[in-house]
């Protein structure tokens, strides 16, 4: 239903790591662009968003790991 390319970056920030995802897409069908806005880029942004959530759990974990070893 779409094509698109996600990148992922990370930098340094004052509380840890700044994270940011950037999804750039489009439609393999054509579609209103309401379609678009109300109802593809509520569904995109929420999976970006379970992905940040991962990223965010696994380096919880990662800490967590690494202060039990040291």
């Amino acid at each position: 239903r779409l094509q698109g390319l996600q990148r992922v970056g990370f930098a340094p920030a004052p509380e840890g790591t700044l994270v940011t995802l950037d999804l750039d897409y489009s439609l393999k069908v054509s579609a209103s662009a309401v379609v678009d806005l109300l109802y593809m880029r509520r569904r995109l942004r929420a999976g970006l968003q379970r992905t940040l959530d991962r990223l965010a759990r696994e380096a919880a974990a990662d800490r967590e790991l690494l202060a039990d070893a040291g």
